[in-house]
């Protein structure tokens, strides 16, 4: 049989102090006793969240709001400094390259292609960028773990990496562009992305898990200042260095590394051989003559283009870290259904 051990009560003076830290708590309403006199000189509140009164953006300060559960007349307020950017870009000066040319050797698909001037993420969006914007956290890999392709399993990898700087993966193409517009709303920018003539995220829906030919019409807004994803040249142009990739001459004689910012994979990408089964920190290699990092390796990163005028698949480029040196070559591409997400899918950025 149990025994119930002779537990001692408490000492009344516990009983006493939490008393009057309860009623100094929950003293809310500034009473006051016959004559008139204070009786709280000081008093708690027991206050709700923050939320948010008036959205922070580029352009303006923003407010936050918290009510106090005792007395919803009190009511305090605070600043929200004004954002600044959450993603560091990277100028792209326009210019001409040859499209889907492997370093020299020119093929017959190869197409001298002209390029505006735009602005385009100097690394992945990171997984602390995504909980940023979107509140949530979609992504496989937390920095202890790594993938073995030959058990097709996960284990606990032998060093540990911070997740905040891990590209985010898992990520469809359709998430990406609610993760645009919500970033351009946050900032001040005009959206890019209209769908079912909104471009408030908050009215398209769900997103999808499957095929969506209302999603998959969505309009790019004509003037938009907003982030947006690379279109496909846009991309490829800015892997091979822009107009400083060396030896730049806008013609069809051009040269380029076959890996984004050199000729040694390693020096510049995660992939299969130094990956170690997983996505890696971003920055942590070579960058290219344009300063941009991770575009051969650690990620597959979607464009904006279909596969083809016909598919309903859309492109990726870049490799990623469970990919050979081939697959991540700079004029390299790949596709996949606009729903899609995969532990080595992910994207950056770009805006006019």
């Amino acid at each position: 049989m149990a025994v119930l051990k002779n537990i001692p009560h408490p000492p009344l003076r516990l009983f006493v102090a939490a008393l009057i830290a309860a009623l100094a708590f929950a003293a809310c309403d500034n009473g006051t006793n016959d004559n008139g006199s204070n009786i709280f000189a000081a008093h708690s509140h027991d206050w709700g969240h923050w939320t948010v009164a008036a959205l922070a953006t580029m352009s303006a300060e923003g407010r936050e709001r918290r009510v106090c559960k005792f007395d919803s007349s009190h009511v305090e307020e605070r600043t929200v400094t004004r954002l600044s950017n959450l993603i560091e870009t990277v100028l792209v000066e326009g210019g001409a390259f040859m499209y889907r040319k492997h370093g020299a050797i020119a093929g017959s698909t190869d197409v001298l292609t002209t390029i505006d001037t735009f602005r385009i993420g100097k690394y992945p969006v990171t997984q602390a960028q995504w909980e940023a914007v979107m509140g949530n956290n979609p992504n496989r890999f937390d920095g202890t773990e790594r993938y073995d392709s030959n058990s097709n399993q996960y284990f606990v990898a032998d060093e540990a990496f911070n997740r905040d700087y891990l590209p985010v993966e898992c990520v469809s193409w359709y998430d990406a562009l609610v993760f645009a517009n919500r970033l351009s709303i946050r900032e001040g920018f005009s959206p890019a992305y209209r769908i079912g003539n909104s471009v408030n995220p908050d009215d398209w829906g769900v997103v999808p898990t499957s095929s969506s030919p209302e999603w998959d019409a969505v309009e790019i807004i004509d003037g938009s200042n907003g982030w947006r994803l690379p279109t496909e040249r846009q991309w490829e142009f800015a892997a091979k260095g822009g107009i400083k990739s060396a030896g730049y001459a806008g013609s069809e004689n051009d040269r380029y590394f076959l890996w984004s910012g050199g000729n040694v994979a390693g020096d510049v990408a995660w992939y299969s051989m130094n990956s170690g089964g997983r996505t890696r920190e971003v920055g942590k290699k070579k960058a290219n003559e344009l300063g941009l990092y991770d575009m051969s390796g650690n990620i597959w990163e979607w464009c904006q283009d279909k596969w083809t005028t016909t598919s309903a698949n859309n492109v990726l480029r870049g490799g990623s870290w469970l990919n050979s040196a081939e697959f991540i070559r700079s004029a390299n591409a790949h596709f996949e259904g606009p729903f899609s997400r995969l532990t080595g899918i992910g994207f950056r950025l770009a805006r006019p």
